[in-house]
């Protein structure tokens, strides 16, 4: 559905019933921009929820978990050193101070897509009038003022290291735990990141490296492909990406689009990444969908179609796009 929805991003004369579906896709995949747009914030106030965003995924589950647990709290004689809570607390079948990672992680997982491309499009100074910089995305706001540079900056910060640092978090915990993934307490936890994904051990050749007159020997062991979500995360940033860099020229945005697509399909089929077969057709004719659309919507972009072949081209796009989801 996150993929579909990408599809939206890309600036094409799709169509009202089109920009509906994907518009819908994309609220529920937990995307914010649509809801935003649909409640009339202006660019520069949806910038700032957008960079206050890891403070509210942070804080939020927090306070939720801690207003659940006030009718539980019993004062035992404070005063003589009590505990102040009762022991054995659980949440959804596990202790509190395990759920709140979750459910940041949970969290950040919906969001980052959508927050990425924010942040993307707040450093996108791409339109220039009159030798004057503006953003793209708010041509009110000038790349100059204080403002913008303010967000900017801040946007830069995250596009470098809070954005890159989840996939590889993930892949770190996966890659630390990889003697616990069948354990019942991680799957519990962590399931969310790698069910579903083949799990056959792998390992690679060792090989020495020297450094300061010392021999360091590495042998990477993994398990192919349980770290497979941070690939995806990787294809979902790839396709941020080129709609905006390239939001001021559809025809290289559905050109570069198509390739990051080619070579995601390439990489699936190669890898094979699922456990179920039935999931790997799922995801190949999802990858195959979302390329067709493309095509189909590169023949708008071209131009030169009567009105009647443009909804035709419309119309099929939408029907593909049903039929994928059903």
């Amino acid at each position: 559905m996150m993929m579909t929805s990408l599809l939206g991003s890309f600036k094409l004369d799709w169509g009202s019933s089109l920009r509906w579906i994907f518009g819908a896709q994309k609220v529920l995949s937990g995307s914010m921009p649509p809801l935003m747009d649909c409640m009339g914030i202006g660019f520069a106030s949806e910038s700032v929820f957008a960079l206050s965003l890891p403070l509210v995924v942070f804080c939020g589950p927090a306070l939720l978990i801690a207003l659940w647990l006030t009718p539980h709290m019993h004062v035992r004689g404070a005063l003589l050193g009590g505990p102040l809570l009762t022991t054995g607390l659980t949440l959804w079948g596990v202790p509190p101070w395990q759920v709140y990672p979750n459910a940041v992680m949970s969290l950040t997982f919906l969001l980052w897509p959508s927050w990425t491309g924010h942040l993307l499009r707040m450093v996108d100074c791409s339109v220039v009038v009159g030798g004057v910089s503006y953003v793209a995305s708010d041509l009110t706001m000038r790349c100059d003022s204080a403002e913008h540079q303010t967000l900017a900056g801040v946007a830069t910060f995250y596009l470098c290291v809070v954005v890159p640092a989840f996939p590889l978090g993930i892949y770190v915990l996966l890659q630390r735990n990889l003697e616990r993934l069948d354990s019942a307490a991680f799957r519990q936890r962590f399931a969310f990141l790698y069910a579903g994904y083949t799990q056959r051990k792998y390992e690679g050749a060792c090989y020495t490296v020297s450094v300061g007159g010392r021999a360091f020997s590495h042998q990477l062991r993994t398990r192919l492909f349980v770290w497979w979500e941070c690939v995806v995360m990787c294809r979902k940033f790839l396709l941020v990406a080129v709609t905006v860099a390239f939001g001021r020229t559809p025809n290289y945005q559905i050109y570069a689009g198509i390739w990051v697509l080619l070579f995601a399909v390439g990489l699936h089929v190669t890898c094979n990444p699922y456990e179920d077969r039935l999931m790997g057709r799922l995801e190949s004719l999802s990858l195959s969908a979302v390329l067709s659309m493309l095509l189909l919507g590169n023949a708008i972009a071209l131009g030169g179609l009567s009105a009647a072949a443009e909804d035709a081209v419309r119309t099929l796009a939408a029907l593909l796009n049903i039929s994928m989801l059903s």
